[in-house]
């Protein structure tokens, strides 16, 4: 599969170089010069809306546009994946731009990330798990690109939103090499999962320690009844940062008032209990912030 895509807005720093300070909508004369699809704006209306989706100012748009690409992007990559051997590579378009533009890509013109070059890495990893729920199942598949097994530990966690473990279940498993296939079908273990209030998390160690997981929702990720995660961060010595939360937080994005603030991982989903330690590749750590979808749900 090849030359597949959507649309997503870029950084909110490259937005301001071409704009009055960002201030400015999607049907304006700045931000119609600066996409080049005849519906590209409608599009990303379109499929925000589908998801759930209300954005009410121009960082929500931002924002939730990122958030949509990395989501076309996963579900893509993850089902011709997952459809091994009837399709045995993907490749989407497009890797970055020539000029500061809303497109396709995954990097802007400046050579910051958007969500989905996030995404997209981890969904090439060379073992891709994914979790499907439906109903009163939840489905654990694996796709390995590696030439030998792997072997490891499944957890499996059917969590809700306040970050309360309902139900979990540890397997010892082995993947098998170049293969897609179902590891682990749990059936009748509960009742039907409450669409809007809980989610499956799914985490494959191997024994060599790669770490491999997915996040599954039962409803579209706008109808989420999210709660506020209360992200805590903490700025070390060697230049990174520690993060945690008291309530699971989805597509968290870290930002800093420098402009050319990099670092190598961003828009990433948080657990409870867990401590996230994300690098600072470039700039200074000034007045860091953090916001998830909590923040532009409500």
């Amino acid at each position: 599969m090849s030359e597949y895509g959507f649309q997503g807005f870029p950084d909110e720093r490259t937005i301001f170089s071409f704009s009055n300070d960002g201030k400015v909508t999607p049907d304006s004369s700045e931000f119609l010069c600066h996409q080049k699809h005849p519906v590209g704006y409608q599009t990303i209306k379109k499929y925000l809306q589908y998801d759930g989706f209300k954005p009410k100012s121009n960082e929500d748009l931002i924002y939730l546009s990122q958030v949509e690409q990395s989501i076309g992007y996963r579900t893509a990559i993850e089902s011709h994946r997952l459809a091994k051997p009837h399709c045995m590579g993907t490749l989407y378009w497009q890797l970055n731009d020539c000029w500061p533009v809303v497109s396709w890509s995954s990097i802007d013109f400046y050579g910051r990330w958007k969500a989905m070059q996030y995404t997209v890495r981890d969904a090439y990893k060379p073992i891709l798990l994914s979790a499907q729920i439906k109903e009163n199942r939840i489905d654990i598949k694996a796709v390995s690109d590696y030439l030998q097994s792997s072997d490891g530990d499944l957890k499996v966690v059917l969590y809700n939103l306040k970050g309360d473990i309902l139900k979990s279940w540890e397997h010892a498993i082995t993947i098998k090499p170049n293969i897609s296939e179902q590891i682990l079908s749990l059936t009748n273990k509960f009742s039907k999962i409450d669409s809007t209030n809980n989610f499956v998390y799914a985490e494959f160690e191997s024994k060599t320690k790669e770490q491999f997981i997915a996040f599954s929702y039962n409803c579209k990720q706008g109808n989420l009844s999210l709660v506020n995660p209360e992200i805590n961060v903490i700025v070390n010595a060697d230049n990174t940062l520690t993060l945690t939360c008291s309530h699971p937080a989805f597509y968290v994005h870290i930002s800093s008032v420098s402009k050319d603030f990099k670092i190598d991982n961003n828009y990433f989903n948080m657990l409870p209990g867990k401590e996230y330690r994300v690098k600072v590749i470039e700039g200074k750590i000034d007045k860091i912030s953090t916001k998830s979808l909590f923040d532009f749900l409500h």
